[in-house]
């Protein structure tokens, strides 16, 4: 009985030493594979999450979700298929319908009647877009609109398209852009004009008025 009470006395005195000992950084540990199918430990800082945190991903996301889309050609085709079936079977004037298609295909909920740039612009500031003439701030997956069909910014703008990139770096000339001016340019993704007045074919090409961007984007 005694030496059974000078262990349970013993074993006391080491837990109380181990907590008083100084305590470190918890870490987790992951296997990761490695050839020949062995495990390796990788020690990672383990971390806070905050599981009230909510990220309305297609607001955070969304010029990003439409450049990737817009990025590949499928998914061009089906986008002006689709405008150019709201529009008759016409290019001409069909670059709402393009856009707005767009919006709808990356869950923007867009009337189909959505037929003019004042239309546009009205949908999207009633949904809190904000707009911006930082034609340098341009964002892939942006939309953007030009100057009016006199090439100034009293009327309401004569055109709009989707920005994808510049073509030339730290130059604001030319961008990439997608649109529904395949009739002409002989693809949905080329190069038009932003900073300056074009001519393009004999058409005159307005240049950038301003962009519209999800809050959030």
């Amino acid at each position: 009985m005694k030496k059974q009470y000078l262990i349970l006395i013993g074993g006391s005195m080491i837990i109380a030493l181990i907590l008083l000992l100084p305590h470190k950084e918890i870490h987790s540990v992951i296997p990761v594979s490695t050839p020949g199918n062995t495990q390796a430990p990788k020690v990672i800082n383990k971390i806070q999450v905050n599981k009230s945190l909510k990220i309305n991903a297609p607001e955070v996301y969304l010029n990003k979700k439409l450049y990737d889309y817009l990025s590949k050609e499928a998914n061009r085709q089906k986008v002006i298929k689709r405008a150019l079936q709201l529009n008759n079977g016409q290019y001409r004037n069909a670059c709402v319908y393009f856009v707005a298609e767009a919006l709808r295909q990356n869950g923007v909920k867009l009337p189909d009647t959505t037929c003019n740039t004042r239309g546009l612009i009205n949908q999207l500031e009633h949904r809190g877009w904000t707009r911006s003439s930082a034609y340098k701030n341009l964002q892939p997956g942006d939309i953007c609109f030009t100057m009016d069909q006199n090439n100034c910014s009293l009327g309401d703008p004569a055109h709009s398209y989707i920005f994808m990139g510049w073509v030339l770096p730290n130059n604001y000339d030319y961008a990439y852009v997608c649109d529904n001016q395949a009739d002409r340019y002989g693809k949905i993704y080329h190069e038009r004009n932003v900073a300056k007045l074009d001519i393009y074919n004999g058409e005159e090409k307005e240049p950038f008025r301003f962009l519209m961007r999800m809050k959030g984007s």
